[in-house]
């Protein structure tokens, strides 16, 4: 499991619809682990945090920023229960 892999997904979610339907229906942490290999793209949630916090860094306009915390808010709100205590519930 890699940063690199998270940073994959979340790039991919946005062009991938089957992906995205795949992510949404997830009900258990092995559906989203399931889904997660199926794509090639296995990580931890601390690897999630970190590709949102070195993606955050590098946009270039406050609708990036937006969009991408959108995006991961949208992600930590499927993950949560998947992970007590290890998925931050968004972004202030």
């Amino acid at each position: 499991m890699t940063i690199k892999n998270a940073i994959t997904f979340l790039e991919d979610i946005d062009f991938e619809p089957k992906l995205r339907s795949r992510v949404y229906a997830c009900k258990s942490r092995g559906e989203w682990l399931e889904t997660l290999q199926a794509h090639g793209t296995p990580f931890t949630p601390s690897e999630l945090e970190e590709s949102i916090n070195m993606l955050h860094v590098q946009c270039q306009t406050y609708e990036q920023a937006d969009d991408l915390l959108h995006k991961a808010d949208c992600i930590r709100m499927i993950i949560a229960d998947f992970y007590p205590n290890q998925v931050p519930q968004g972004h202030a």
